[in-house]
């Protein structure tokens, strides 16, 4: 949209703004493109920038060198029409920050501002007046701060209550709260989307919903399994395993009387193997403690093994219609593009408010279809990376994101952590057709499976016979070498494998044949990828 139509659509707050548009309208009409350009002596067109922090108690400020005060970042059109790229552009310089996410791309406030005489650049510059137009955003106070010396003596964050501490100008005082309310109003209204929830999305689910497996009854036994299985694995893969789990241990009964090596031989690939354990630990509990029949109580649900606040709120509003929210990145994205929150959902306080707010608007006996629709909304249609649907979206009109043309910086997310490498070399050991196995006792991933027997480090095939005659073994013969890597949600293993054929069993190792490997015991993606190699 043009600065014009911007400018005319502007519904001002004060007299002052009242004025200041009457005015600067008035100047477009007269002078047209000229007043972009600085060289109108008179007065020319400016674009500043009110940026608060996501909990809107504090402001970015710096200390222009000309005025000898706080004041907000902006600069010049220099005969850039797109004023919002001129106030995002200078704010981010005069700041240094590097991500400022825009509260909308509408025009905050307007106003016809005196400059006094001054020195730039070494020359005398007259008293001229800027016609000011504003824009909102937030940034996090976690942004690395710098000044631009040339025009600024610091860059901070300021109280909100303390602006008159700081601001030298009296004048603009009033000019910058009424903008920090203005700000801190729409981000309120937007918030009142939460209460417009329910009505759209229970209609969309129960036309678009996708037909699973776990959502053909209430069945907390089977949600349960689901919801685990589907933490970070895809639903594609999830449904399998889930009927072949269920094949085998079709009521929570037989599940805790299974042995826990059969449950993690089916959990096999599917990775998380600690998901697995809990599993088997609290249908044990739910058995000796509850009778066989899960808690109906959220608090009794988060005192289970494995269960957390996510997984209590889908078996308790799923299955008992209880008016609690299950709130996952899936969720957590959903409602941060619906309301535009720019605070960093990793936050658990986040979350919690999320949590909490969703609550409060729970639909009466239909708790666990807007605790689905939330989850299907946001696996469909909201998707991550910047690229939802939003011309399929049932709330594409009270969606803020999708108004502002935001959905690209929702959700906010903590930077993530370069994956720790480790380097391994794995071992095949072969003797007539059996393969040494071991329990794997490091306190970490992995731990308590059966694993390949591997050393820290790659080892080149000079350093295997070595390592072979340190174990006593003499007569082997390395038929051949594998590389391999398997990556882990904070760890990537590269690896190198050798297949030995050895003429005796030695060490403590178990010796599996084909059939046991296949059948007992429950070995990770990360080394069985090589017991399939040809």
């Amino acid at each position: 949209m043009d600065i014009i139509t911007l400018i005319k659509e502007f519904t001002p707050r004060t007299d002052l703004q009242q004025n200041s548009k009457d005015g600067i309208l008035n100047q477009l009409n007269q002078y047209g493109e000229k007043l972009y350009d600085r060289d109108m002596l008179h007065g020319h067109m400016t674009a500043s920038a009110i940026i608060l922090n996501p909990q809107l108690d504090k402001i970015l400020m710096v200390h222009h060198n000309i005025y000898d005060s706080y004041a907000w970042p902006g600069g010049h059109s220099d005969g850039e029409e797109d004023l919002y790229r001129v106030a995002y552009e200078e704010a981010k310089e005069e700041t240094g920050v590097e991500k400022l996410y825009p509260i909308s791309r509408n025009i905050i406030s307007m106003e016809s501002l005196p400059v006094k005489e001054h020195m730039k650049n070494g020359k005398q510059v007259k008293a001229h007046d800027h016609y000011n137009v504003t824009f909102g955003f937030i940034c996090s106070e976690k942004e690395q701060l710098k000044i631009k010396p040339d025009e600024n003596k610091s860059v901070n964050w300021i109280d909100i209550e303390k602006l008159d501490q700081y601001c030298e100008e009296e004048e603009m005082i009033p000019i910058y709260q009424d903008n920090i309310h203005h700000i801190q109003y729409l981000m309120k209204e937007k918030r009142k989307n939460y209460e417009k929830l329910p009505e759209r999305l229970l209609h969309w689910y129960k036309k678009n919903a996708r037909q699973l497996p776990w959502r053909r009854d209430q069945d907390p036994y089977h949600i349960w399994l689901s919801e685990i299985m589907l933490q970070q694995t895809r639903v594609d893969t999830v449904i399998d395993y889930y009927h072949r789990f269920l094949e085998v241990f079709p009521t929570i009964y037989d599940l805790a009387n299974a042995d826990i090596e059969r449950v993690l031989k089916l959990w096999e690939g599917l990775g998380y193997y600690s998901r697995a354990r809990n599993l088997h630990k609290t249908a044990k509990i739910i058995l000796e403690r509850y009778e066989g029949k899960f808690p109906r109580n959220y608090k009794e649900l988060l005192t289970l093994p494995g269960i957390g606040s996510y997984t209590a709120g889908a078996i308790g509003s799923i299955s008992f219609n209880l008016p609690v929210a299950a709130v996952d990145g899936n969720v957590l994205r959903v409602i941060s593009r619906i309301t535009e929150d720019y605070r960093c959902i990793d936050h658990e306080s986040i979350k919690k408010e999320i949590g909490e707010n969703l609550e409060e608007v729970y639909p009466k006996d239909q708790c666990g279809d807007f605790t689905q629709s939330l989850m299907e909304l946001g696996a469909t249609i909201c998707l991550p990376n910047g690229v939802p649907l939003c011309h399929q979206c049932p709330v594409k009109d009270i969606c803020m994101a999708n108004k502002n043309g935001t959905q690209e910086f929702l959700p906010v997310r903590k930077k993530k952590t370069a994956r720790k490498e480790q380097q391994k070399t794995i071992f095949v050991f072969n003797v007539q057709g059996k393969i040494a196995l071991q329990r794997r006792e490091e306190k970490c991933v992995l731990e308590g499976m059966w694993e390949l027997p591997n050393v820290e480090g790659i080892l080149e095939k000079r350093e295997v016979s070595s390592y072979m005659e340190q174990l006593g073994i003499f007569r082997y013969r390395i038929e051949k070498s594998k590389k391999g890597q398997h990556i882990f949600t904070h760890i990537k293993w590269e690896m190198v494998c050798y297949y030995i054929q050895c003429e005796e069993t030695f060490g403590a190792y178990i010796w599996a044949d084909t059939e046991a490997l296949e059948k007992e015991y429950s070995i990770p993606t990360a080394f069985k990828k090589f017991l399939n190699s040809k």
